[in-house]
């Protein structure tokens, strides 16, 4: 089996598959990378043909041709199941709250975005079922995977940024693409960033090295080119994380820094950092605030919720069925707020109620857990990997991630499950 001599076998238990699926689950990951990079680049002609985006059209396919990997055998309990279990429980959550909760339109317009929301999850969850951990196999398909995106952010930086006014442009386009806004794309860049650390981390690999410190400069700058303040804050809490638990030498800390200062002066160059210094958002402050008088209107309604859609009727507003224009901005009776909580937390705590966000929290902690496993492993892409997304966490309490932008989340949801698909610890005796 082709292994990268870099990456050295770990001394926890790997999970096996039979030699029968070995060629299927081969054909299956080169599908699946074919298939994440359709859903992410531009596909505007398609949505007006298919009346709806590439990906919620190609989503139910891929699941069927995910389900043989259900039939895989394997050995040992993963993180994968508690997580996965943890997510749908509130997604199970939020359609019983429908029973309750003071819905003024079409109940499609609720149940098809948790559909899709379950999709994007089970997708991910189904493809990394079946990926073959033994080895290094699973490193391979996630730095495939990141160099993939990376490529396709570069394709957004062309199409997006470049074309409109040259490199001057920058200035007044910020970096966006199909996968979703300047404001949210962060989330998978870092992640990728996170990929590409681990595998400049090599030490017997030179080649591998200066491939991925490339791949490092490209996503720090593109990262710099969205404009975005929390996508900024993520990466430097990312690599100030790596950089403070790596052993250096003082030298060594001197150039990189150095290296720093570098990139930031160059990327300056191209970009205004107007946007940075400015931190007021007064319609997300009224969103929040807004958001806050629902949850605490009784001990009832923080516990439990006031009802998915309730609030926050996005999908029914994007698709301009509920006021037929759509309209980024609503009153309520508790103020006036955006279209969708722009907040991940928010909208669970306003809508599903504290369980919820302890359901979330669950998840939080799992990888958590992986982390520090991986970290006393010596198994450093894994490691690597979970900081990624645990520091995209922070975002969340920006934007509504997860439950919105299904071919964003599908593929968030796959680094997730990559970096936590390792076997639960077995307790001695």
């Amino acid at each position: 089996m082709e292994h990268i001599p870099a990456f050295k076998k770990y001394d926890y238990p790997v999970l096996q598959q039979d030699k029968l699926s070995l060629p299927l689950a081969g054909l299956i990951e080169g599908i699946y990378i074919v298939f994440l990079a359709v859903i992410s680049l531009d596909s505007g002609a398609y949505d007006k043909l298919l009346g709806k985006s590439i990906a919620e059209f190609v989503m139910p396919y891929m699941m069927l041709l995910l389900l043989p990997f259900m039939m895989m055998s394997r050995r040992g309990a993963s993180y994968r199941g508690t997580v996965y279990l943890l997510f749908c429980s509130i997604l199970v959550w939020a359609l019983s709250s429908v029973a309750w909760s003071n819905v003024r339109f079409d109940l499609e317009l609720i149940v098809y975005p948790l559909y899709m929301t379950w999709l994007s999850v089970t997708i991910a969850y189904l493809f990394t079922y079946g990926v073959t951990f033994r080895d290094s196999r699973w490193e391979h398909v996630a730095t495939r995977m990141a160099w993939m995106l990376t490529a396709v952010f570069l394709y957004y930086l062309y199409k997006y940024s470049l074309l409109p006014g040259g490199i001057g442009g920058l200035t007044e386009h910020r970096l966006q693409g199909t996968l979703g806004g300047a404001a949210v794309i962060h989330f998978l860049m870092i992640p990728v960033l996170a990929i590409h650390l681990a595998n400049a981390s090599i030490k017997n690999s030179k080649w591998i090295q200066s491939v991925s410190w490339a791949g490092v400069f490209i996503v720090v700058m593109l990262i710099m080119l969205t404009g975005s303040r929390a996508g900024l804050l993520c990466m430097l809490l990312m690599v100030a994380i790596v950089f403070f638990s790596t052993k250096r030498s003082v030298t060594s800390y001197l150039l990189t820094a150095a290296l720093g200062v570098g990139i930031f002066i160059a990327i300056s160059s191209l970009i205004s950092f107007e946007r940075l210094e400015n931190l007021e958002d007064s319609s997300r402050e009224m969103t929040y605030a807004t958001g806050w008088k629902y949850a605490t209107t009784s001990l009832t309604t923080f516990v439990f919720g006031n009802g998915y859609g309730s609030v926050w009727p996005w999908y029914a507003v994007e698709t301009e069925k509920l006021f037929g224009i759509r309209s980024e901005m609503q009153s309520t009776e508790m103020g006036v707020t955006l279209y969708h909580p722009h907040s991940l937390l928010l909208g669970l705590l306003t809508e599903l109620g504290v369980l919820s966000v302890l359901a979330f929290i669950g998840i939080v902690i799992v990888l958590l857990r992986v982390y520090s496993r991986a970290g006393k492993s010596n198994d450093p892409l894994r490691r690597y990997l979970a900081l990624g997304i645990l520091c995209t966490l922070p975002a969340t309490v920006m934007d509504f991630y997860l439950f919105k932008s299904w071919d964003m989340a599908v593929i968030w949801w796959t680094f997730l499950f990559l970096a936590i698909a390792v076997p639960k610890e077995r307790k001695s005796g």
